[in-house]
């Protein structure tokens, strides 16, 4: 009788060890690092769709990834490491260089807070550098007729209006630059609060001070 029962007793535990391990997919890129979730999507040669351990879900190209495979495991081995690890990798994969956005402001009026995305703050620079070129030739360029006994003749004259309209143009440009910079620093911080506090929403933080302890209320945008 108890050889009977001790042998229910470890089917029972070996039935629920079995229904609580799961499979994970991991993903093993050409960089060395490793993230780990449920694939939602696969697509052959060109990306793959996963659920990360936090619950985001983030695409890969297939140029990264070195190899797909699958891991056993138990709810117990999700650990807050794990999660953070997770994350940053989330963070690093989709966060965006400030130095990329002022190229594209030198090459392309807009482009460089169009990758910041923010198209609309882009649109306002390039109508302020247009309209400082067009004051600069219709105010700056003048056509004056001369008369030099019976001889009429016409010269094309710069005023002071020319320069002042060129030079606020070149003012905007620069100011562009610094600005997309700016831009893409903000889209990274809004990026970093998004992942790391999961949603948006308020935080209530006790921070420990010399005589006790203060509050501070955040917000995750």
């Amino acid at each position: 009788m108890k050889k009977m029962l001790l042998t229910l007793t470890f089917l029972v535990l070996l039935c629920g060890f079995s229904f609580g391990q799961k499979d994970l997919d991991v993903i093993h890129f050409k960089n060395g690092a490793v993230v780990k979730g449920r694939i939602i999507e696969n697509v052959i040669n060109n990306y793959v769709k996963i659920e990360l351990l936090d619950g985001s879900v983030v695409a890969y190209s297939y140029s990264d990834i070195d190899k797909i495979t699958k891991e056993v495991t138990t709810p117990q081995r999700k650990t807050s490491g794990e999660t953070n690890q997770q994350k940053q990798m989330l963070y690093e994969t989709q966060k965006k260089n400030p130095g990329t956005a002022v190229v594209f402001s030198c090459l392309l009026t807009s482009a460089g807070h169009a990758y910041a995305g923010n198209w609309g703050r882009g649109l306002l620079f390039t109508a302020a550098r247009v309209g400082c070129a067009v004051f600069a030739v219709t105010a700056g360029i003048e056509e004056k007729e001369y008369n030099d006994y019976g001889y009429y003749y016409t010269e094309t004259e710069i005023t002071s209006a020319y320069y002042i309209g060129m030079s606020g143009a070149l003012i905007f440009a620069i100011w562009e630059m610094f600005d997309a910079h700016k831009e893409v620093e903000r889209y990274n911080r809004k990026l970093y609060n998004r992942i790391y506090s999961n949603q948006p929403g308020f935080g209530l933080n006790i921070v420990p001070a010399k005589r006790g302890a203060k509050m501070t209320l955040s917000y995750a945008f």
